[in-house]
């Protein structure tokens, strides 16, 4: 028997795998090692990777899951390629891009979210949009400092604690504020030894599998465990809501919108919903986690109108047509929701896609009973 057979795993009849749909966000130290932990599970049908970064050499000796062929690769691939080859009925998707950066379709169609990110920021965006999506959501860190690994469970609901539940004001004063016109810092690498990671992978892809279906009755909403390996302590935590919570812990009601991002315009997808709400007026239409640019303006004083979203402009659109340089969007130009009459004609007739829409993203609309949710086509 060759060597890519002795690798695999046997399969399992198709009647005793769920078939589950779980996203992976960040392939770093907890990612890489839990990847694999989850393509082995008989419960999962169909993974999604997600991860924006390459895995470089210094990642050989603190992550579990990288070796030296992975280097200048990135993550996504390599971590697909590994899962492919052990699991090759496995569906395996890879997207390189950051986790806030996804159309919500994605969220939606998975039974469960799994995070290792870098950052209190990019935390936020999981717990928003696990909570939009209703989506059940364990997150995982570790600590050099002192050797500690710290596994969140969290089930979305009105009446269930989230992520910020446990922020303080100086939590929300030490998020990095974030603008397309602005280049992100890498993430400070963490310094912890890749057992670390590999105790967070094992104990996120215990709690996982009791949520996929191993035992749905024993799942806990809502607590954090935290492990400190060295002096042999574990640590049980019930979380608890928090009404002060700056986060509203609103799931959507999503409703499939029958549009191509490709063949339809703003003012046309603005009028779809409007019919399905007769009589909401004012109507105004925006997309979770993003806000609309409609100017961008140079150092050299020259600007120009635009209509996209913020975290989908493209290095050519941000590019100055009088000097080359990077051009900013206008502060008071960016609008969290906008109706057909905050635009101009050329622009409301522009196709989605021209505005940075893709396949399975939302728009959202505010009624009486709570969040509305019109879903594209996420199958282009």
């Amino acid at each position: 028997m060759n060597e890519a057979a002795n690798n695999q795993v046997p399969a399992v009849p198709p009647s005793a795998r769920a078939g589950k749909h779980v996203v992976l966000a960040g392939l770093g130290a907890i990612g890489a090692p839990l990847c694999e932990l989850l393509t082995r599970s008989e419960y999962i049908g169909r993974l999604t990777l997600v991860d924006y970064d390459v895995y470089e050499a210094a990642n050989l000796r603190g992550q579990a899951g990288v070796d030296p062929a992975d280097v200048g690769m990135t993550k996504v691939f390599a971590q697909a390629r590994k899962a492919r080859r052990l699991r090759p009925d496995l569906v395996v998707e890879a997207i390189n891009a950051r986790l806030e950066e996804l159309p919500m379709g994605r969220f939606r169609a998975a039974d469960l979210l799994l995070t290792g990110l870098d950052s209190k920021g990019s935390r936020r965006e999981a717990n928003q949009r696990a909570w939009w999506a209703g989506v059940p959501w364990i997150d995982a860190g570790v600590k050099a400092e002192g050797r500690l690994v710290r596994v969140s469970v969290f089930m979305p609901g009105v009446s269930q604690p989230c992520l910020e539940c446990g922020w303080d004001d100086h939590d929300y004063e030490t998020l990095a504020v974030k603008r397309p016109c602005l280049k992100e810092l890498p993430a400070e690498p963490t310094g912890a030894p890749a057992y670390l990671g590999a105790l967070a992978a094992a104990l996120q892809m215990a709690e996982a599998e009791t949520i996929l279906g191993e035992d749905p009755g024993r799942v806990e909403a809502g607590k954090e465990i935290l492990v400190a390996p060295r002096s042999h302590k574990l640590y049980v935590t019930a979380l608890r809501r928090f009404s002060s919570c700056r986060f509203d812990h609103e799931t959507c009601q999503v409703h499939s919108l029958e549009c191509s991002i490709g063949g339809v315009s703003f003012g046309e997808l603005y009028e779809k919903v409007a019919r399905q709400l007769p009589d909401l007026r004012p109507l105004r239409l925006g997309v979770p986690g993003m806000v609309f640019v409609r100017q961008l303006k140079c150092g050299c004083g020259a600007d120009k109108a635009v209509f996209c979203l913020d975290r989908r402009l493209a290095p050519g659109a941000l590019a100055c047509p009088r000097c080359g340089a990077e051009m900013a969007p206008v502060g008071f130009s960016m609008l969290s929701a906008v109706s057909a009459e905050d635009l101009p004609p050329k622009l409301r007739d522009l196709p989605l896609s021209a505005a940075g829409f893709r396949p399975g993203d939302w728009v959202t609309v505010r009624t009486e009973s709570g969040l509305l949710a019109f879903e594209t086509n996420p199958n282009e």
